[in-house]
């Protein structure tokens, strides 16, 4: 909102006279506390003792041009203030955010007047302690199309009459103690673009009535209880370009057919309990930025990943990946790869073949890679971070130097070591004895060169012994 012009110095005394300001210097100047649009106060913030808000907002109902209200409370002794009945004369309220001036909970309750605010758009409420009844209130609001509340603290199941406000474009429950299942109702929401539920107690599987929220762009459930397999109706998305279903219980494989969502760019479905290979078709999706499905039990990589070659990151760590890793070398354009922890075998050098395009950070710790390293990575990668500990079937040797982008780097417990003394300390990668020859320690080529020689001196004595016999 523009400072374009100086209020009315009625408008002026307004605020003098509810404390709002000190001087009519600051009428349109301060920009914490209020703003002017075409000579009128459009928005204010104001805080402070809630006994005196009362007051306060029925001075503003004289501010012909208000339409944004920014109200904090500090509550006496912390004891959450119901909301003034008077916040219901300010009914040309586009924007209203309701909170506490502290870390206390703000606002108890909604007047019976609340639903004056008939051109009321936008609605914030954050770390307050209202009751699900609230609901009730919000659903006679014919112009709502924004509602987020967080930090409430509930305590209860989202209501039923959430379905009744199908005005809304979009809803964010986040934080605020909502327990049980998603009510059947909220598939009612059919114009939602945004629904984010995030950190609650949620529980049992994502309702099949969703099916009617086709028209959502972003949909958030993380960090709830939800449970049961994901619902291969979320394919009917197709304007879906976000889609979190991480930190649940969800079981069972990733919907093969998710990968018709043609607008999709995050996709994070981590920390649950799928199981199954991860579906060629997702890595095929042509605008995915982010795949991550880190701490599940899927159990094979895809075939090929140059659907998701300009990728800025892909994580499937800490799952039950097995096999060859050959199809990373599809990666060339991924920025971020994280495959740690899984049960991936086969040559390093597949690995390799995704270096010398974008590729900054690559972590393939705690698998079962193995073979020789030599040559490997050298200063034509831009890698930055690069992770590799934990293969005791590694061996060979880097050439970094220092022009590289190399920062971090874990070569431990593994048999790979570092020709440049900086890099010996930077990845645990200390060549100890004679440099690496041909991916063996110069002693352990020694070692299997005199047991060589051994044997043959063995025979060369057999020989004689066996002549003087004769």
């Amino acid at each position: 909102m523009s400072q374009t012009s100086t209020a009315p110095a009625a408008e002026c005394n307004v605020l003098l006279s509810t404390g709002v300001i000190t001087s009519l210097s600051q009428c349109c100047t301060d920009f914490n506390s209020h703003q002017c649009e075409a000579g009128h106060v459009q928005y204010i913030y104001v805080f402070g003792d809630p006994a005196t808000l009362d007051s306060r907002l029925t001075a503003f109902a004289a501010l012909p041009g208000l339409t944004g209200l920014n109200a904090a409370v500090n509550p006496p002794a912390g004891a959450p203030a119901p909301v003034p009945d008077s916040i219901g004369k300010l009914t040309g309220l586009k924007t209203l955010f309701l909170r506490p001036n502290s870390d206390t909970s703000g606002f108890s309750g909604l007047p019976a007047s609340f639903i004056n605010l008939v051109n009321l758009e936008n609605l914030e409420l954050y770390n307050n302690a209202f009751s699900t009844s609230l609901f009730d209130v919000l659903s006679k609001l014919p112009k709502l199309t924004g509602l987020t509340i967080s930090r409430n603290n509930f305590n209860a199941p989202i209501p039923a009459s959430i379905g009744n406000m199908r005005t809304l474009k979009s809803l964010t429950l986040k934080g605020s103690g909502l327990a049980g299942s998603i009510p059947n109702e909220m598939g009612s929401l059919a114009g939602l673009l945004s629904l984010d539920l995030t950190g609650n107690q949620l529980s049992g599987s994502i309702p099949d009535s969703f099916s009617g929220l086709k028209n959502l762009s972003s949909l958030t459930l993380a960090s709830n209880k939800l449970s049961g397999p994901v619902t291969a109706a979320l394919a009917d998305f197709s304007n879906l370009g976000q889609i979190d279903l991480s930190q649940n219980q969800f079981t069972g494989p990733i919907p093969a057919s998710l990968a018709g969502l043609k607008h999709l760019n995050i996709f994070d479905f981590s920390n649950n309990q799928l199981s199954g290979p991860i579906p060629n078709s997702i890595v095929a999706v042509k605008f995915l930025r982010s795949l991550t499905l880190a701490n599940n039990a899927l159990t094979a990589l895809p075939a090929n990943f140059s659907g998701i070659a300009g990728a800025d990151t892909i994580d499937f760590s800490n799952n039950q990946l097995s096999g060859s890793a050959s199809s990373l070398k599809t990666l060339s354009g991924v920025t971020n790869v994280i495959i740690s922890h899984n049960k991936l075998s086969g040559s390093i050098l597949e690995a390799c073949k995704l270096m010398p395009f974008k590729t900054l950070y690559l972590d393939m710790s705690f698998n079962n890679f193995e073979g020789d390293m030599t040559g490997c990575f050298t200063d034509d990668h831009r890698l930055a971070n690069l992770f590799i500990n934990d293969n005791p079937n590694l061996y060979g040797a880097t050439n970094f130097t220092s022009s590289t982008y190399l920062t971090k780097c874990n070569f431990a417990n593994t048999k790979v070591c570092a020709q440049d003394k900086k890099f010996q300390d930077l990845c645990q990668a200390t060549c100890i004895g004679t440099p690496v020859i041909g991916g063996k320690s110069g002693n352990s080529a020694a070692r299997a060169a005199g047991s060589m020689a051994g044997v043959v001196l063995t025979l060369l004595a057999a020989v004689s012994a066996a002549m003087l016999v004769a």
